[in-house]
């Protein structure tokens, strides 16, 4: 008997469906990116769902550390061309501000798409 397994496109709509939810459930953040005079350039507002990270949320060898903070944002919130973060870039949340620690794209990628992008901040 075949297997069924879904395709690509499926998991793609399944998973975007769900990273939707973010415009329900996050807090408005602002990216703030230093530009070349070190002053910020500011995106947003977006909405991010922010957790605490916990012991077993950290990989070994991780620059994370037990209460950095996680934002998921949906991947189609980002403005194109906007790129990666850096260190050197910020989070707003709360109206407080948070160094970018690690900017992830690939974690919630399928396929050749991004539908969500992972930012650990410290502060």
């Amino acid at each position: 008997m075949p297997l069924n397994f879904p395709t690509t496109v499926d998991v793609q709509a399944k998973f975007r469906e769900a990273y939707e939810l973010i415009d329900v459930v996050g807090d408005e953040v602002l990216l703030m990116l230093r530009n070349a005079a070190g002053t910020f350039d500011d995106v947003g507002p977006l909405k991010a769902k922010v957790s605490e990270l916990r012991m077993q949320d950290i990989a070994a060898g991780s620059t994370a550390r037990v209460g950095d903070l996680r934002a998921i944002l949906r991947a189609s919130s980002i403005p194109a061309g906007m790129g990666r973060m850096e260190q050197k870039d910020r989070v707003l949340w709360r109206a407080r501000e948070y160094a970018v620690v690690q900017y992830d794209d690939a974690t919630a990628s399928i396929g050749a798409e991004v539908l969500a992008v992972t930012i650990i901040m410290r502060g």
